[in-house]
Parts: structure tokens; sequence; C-alpha cells
């Protein structure tokens, strides 16, 4: 079944709302109630990389068009329109341009319908979600929109939410198709599947959030990244006086599903600590993703919002064959107005012993006001025994027009 075609063959003039800015009795006082949003968010990202004679100069620009109506009778919905435009520089590979001599930046030049969807309240604490839509569970790390990209990634699914249920706070999503940050142009810019993830959690006072989580992937095509990924999250804070303790520890077992033509038996470990004092915050963590060496036997989150992880050189996108150890330290604060951040990666291979480098992440964001905000991003990659020696350095501003 395509979702976005049942979506649309509801009712369209019941379009829903992501955060029901109004309620009506009447369908008309439901669309009067509902706002229309716009923003811009314009990027420049320059990449050097080892192995290319050109190093790579992106300017684009997003924009976004939207409109989320009030809720009548418990239905409610949302339209969002997204442009992709290259702007002053395209001396990069969009992936579907056909610049292959300069790095990679995954911006091509598109429009699309980003969201489009119905939501119904069921009443008891259930909502239902039905169409094109943007999705994101916990930190992201299994399922995200990719906002950082100029393309977000988004979803024809259907999501059912319980948010209080006897305490607990469950999601259940069945995935129909990604339309990914590549493009209608790129052969895997939109994949088919049959995808059910669920992810449930519970809150305890004073200590944290436990969550289990079962996402099972079926593509239709791309068969090598159907797997079945079972595993547990607890993650919380603790205040101490004048100091607060963070901390994460989360596992995961990945086996292979559907059609994959490969013997999957992989394995997920995230262990995070942190310290916040006085504004600055100190986080130390260890991320596994296991990896045997032979062809496909690799843990893989190919729905994640990626470039949150393992650096903002990208190198580790697509998890190794050999598998990925990233041991990183972050400290992060405000200096004056402007938030900054700074981390130190270390990757290492699972299995095979391999040092693939090390990297310096460096990010600053400034609020010039509720409409405007700007923003900066370095990367540095220095590779060991494997992969290549990657700079990158991005500088945007975002603008909300409504």
């Amino acid at each position: 079944m395509n979702l976005l075609i049942a979506a649309l063959s509801l009712p369209m003039s019941l379009s829903p709302v992501a955060h029901d800015p109004g309620a009506g009795d009447s369908l008309t006082e439901a669309l009067k109630a509902g706002r229309t949003y716009a923003n811009l968010r314009y990027r420049i990202e320059h990449v050097d990389a080892d192995g290319f004679a050109e190093d790579a100069d992106a300017g684009t620009m997003r924009a976004v068009l939207g409109y989320e109506s009030g809720a009548w009778k418990g239905l409610s919905g949302l339209v969002e329109f997204e442009t992709v435009t290259p702007i002053g520089l395209e001396d990069y590979n969009s992936t579907v341009n056909g610049e292959t001599d300069f790095p990679v930046v995954v911006d091509p030049e598109g429009v699309e319908v980003n969201q489009l969807y119905v939501d119904y309240a069921l009443g008891e604490g259930f909502d239902l979600r039905l169409g094109r839509q943007e999705l994101a569970l916990d930190n992201q790390r299994f399922l995200g929109p990719v906002a950082w990209r100029q393309n977000h990634q988004s979803f024809d699914a259907l999501t059912l939410r319980a948010p209080d249920l006897g305490g607990l706070d469950g999601t259940y999503a069945y995935i129909d198709q990604v339309h990914r940050i590549f493009g209608d142009e790129n052969a895997v810019g939109d994949e088919h599947m049959s995808t059910h993830m669920l992810n449930v959690s519970r809150g305890f006072e004073g200590i944290g959030k436990a969550t289990a989580y079962a996402y099972l992937l079926d593509f239709d095509d791309n068969v090598a990244q159907s797997t079945s990924t079972y595993g547990a999250r607890f993650s919380g804070k603790r205040e101490l006086d004048t100091l607060g303790l963070r901390y994460t520890l989360e596992y995961a077992a990945q086996e292979d599903a559907g059609d994959n033509p490969n013997e999957v038996d992989a394995d997920y470990l995230l262990a995070e600590v942190g310290a916040d004092f006085e504004g600055v915050a100190v986080t130390a963590g260890a991320e596994y993703l296991s990896g045997s060496g032979d062809p496909g036997d690799r843990f893989q989150t190919p729905l994640a919002t990626l470039h949150a992880f393992n650096g903002f050189a990208d190198l580790f996108l697509n998890t190794p064959d050999t598998g990925l150890e990233d041991h990183y330290l972050r400290v992060s604060g405000k200096l004056g107005a402007v938030k900054a951040a700074l981390t130190y990666h270390v990757f290492d291979s699972d299995s095979g012993g391999i040092d693939y480098g090390d990297e310096l992440d460096l990010t600053l964001g400034y609020k010039v006001d509720e409409q405007i905000s700007v923003g900066f991003k370095f990367a540095r990659f220095e590779a060991d025994e494997a992969f290549a020696d990657v700079t990158k350095g991005m500088v945007w501003v975002s603008v909300g027009l409504l």
C-alpha cells in the first residue's frame, strides 16, 4: 500500500497539525486557526579531500513553505514544500549533477513535497498520523530527518503515538517509503520498504528514562540493508549541588532480515558520561558498531540522522565491514552570546586492528533574534591506516519569514 496515496485519499481540507495551533467547531474555523510558515537557510560548504584535484565549494539555499491547520473533530493536517537551489558556488558533486571531479556535498537541486500528512486524535492519549512525514526517535541514531542537510529525509508512513499509557510512552511506525537526502534524481533517493519500528520508554523520577525498541527494516530493492535490530537504552541526569551529572548506556543486537544475502550478526554499544558545571559541559563517550570483516556483516543504521554521529567530516556514514569504534571527548558551553562545542574523535576498527584516524570538530552558533541565526562548523579528519585526510568548513544563516 502506498501510504502517501492513502493520505491523499482522505478529505484534503482536513490537513493535520504538528503543534495544534487551535481547534474549531467548524471546518472553516479550523482552517482559519491554522498557520502558514516559511523559512530560508543559505549555506556555504567547503571540502578539501585528499584524492581530489579540486576542492568542493557549494552555496545552496533551502526554502520551506508550509501550512498546518487547526483541529476539527480530531482531524488536522500539514503540507510542506521544500526547495534546494545552488546560488553563487556550484563546484561540488551533489551525486546527480555529474561534477565527479569534486568531493561530494549531498545538497542536490530540487523541489519536492517534504511533508503531507493527516493527523487523527483517537482519544485516550492515542494519536494517529498518515502520510509523508519527518520522523525521529530518541537521539536519532536509528531514525531521523537528517535536518543538517538541505534536503531533509522524510517517510511515507503510518505512525501511532501513545505518549502516556500507564506511565509508558510508546511509538509505532510502519514505513512504506523513505525519501532520502539525495533527491528524486538519485537511484537511491526514494526507496520502498515494509518496515516496522516500535519504541517504548518509561521515565523514572530523579534517575532517567529507560527505552526498549525493535526496528525491523525490510527494503524492497536495497536488500543488503534489511535487518532486524533489538535494543535497550537508559539515559538520565542527576543534580549534585552545583554539578550536573549525565549518563547514557545503550546496547542493540542486529541480524539479517528479509532478502538480505549477507549473514549479519552484529552489535551496537554506546556508553557516555558527562558533567555540567557553571555553564560548561564536558562529555566523554565510546560508541561501538561491530563488524567482523566479512562482507555485509556489520552494524548499520541506514535511516538515522548520520551526520550527528562519528564526526562532521562524514567519513563513517556507512559502517566499514571491519566495524567502527569511536572514542570521543566534547567540551561545550557559551562564549558570550555564542554557543560553542569542540569534539575530538579517535576512530578504530572493531576487527582487524586498523587505526582509521582521528578528527577534530568545532561548532559555533549565534542567535541574532527570534527569526535569524547564524552558524559555523569546522571538521578536520587526519587519516592513519585507512581513508584519506578531509577538511570541511561550513557557514550558514537561517531566516524565519513567517
